[in-house]
């Protein structure tokens, strides 16, 4: 069993702040609304990261086109299936996975015509993770 420091903890914690606030900003950027719309004091989770499904590529689209890139995305369940779409921001992961993933998604959407170019969402990922 591993035992992690109240310090690596905290900068565990952190990381996955980071991540989930990158993958928010980058998804904004690209035009994608943020699911559930939070109004404060609530706030999004650090784990997770839910989103609708942009206009112009279906679910199955979205996701076996990043699948078969290595990069697996949850879809909704229930009553949200077909209508969202989840990143998640927690456990073995890092900000290059992370980007891989934003630029992975940037490409799929290109090629389903649902943005023009890419850039803009990984762009706003970096500025978090660096910025």
């Amino acid at each position: 069993m591993r035992i992690i420091s109240e310090e690596g903890l905290d900068a565990r914690v952190e990381r996955h702040r980071r991540a989930s606030t990158a993958v928010r900003e980058a998804v904004c950027a690209l035009g994608i609304e943020l699911f559930p719309e939070i109004v404060p004091p609530s706030r999004y989770s650090p784990t997770v990261t839910a989103m609708r499904m942009p206009n112009g590529i279906t679910d199955s689209e979205l996701r076996n086109g990043m699948k078969e890139y290595g990069v697996y995305v949850a879809g909704g369940q229930g009553r949200l299936k077909g209508k969202i779409f989840r990143m998640g921001t927690m456990g073995d992961f890092n900000f290059r996975n992370l980007l891989g993933a934003i630029s992975i998604l940037e490409g799929v959407l290109v090629s389903h015509g649902v943005i023009n170019k890419p850039g803009a969402g990984v762009g706003a990922a970096v500025e978090v993770l660096f910025g």
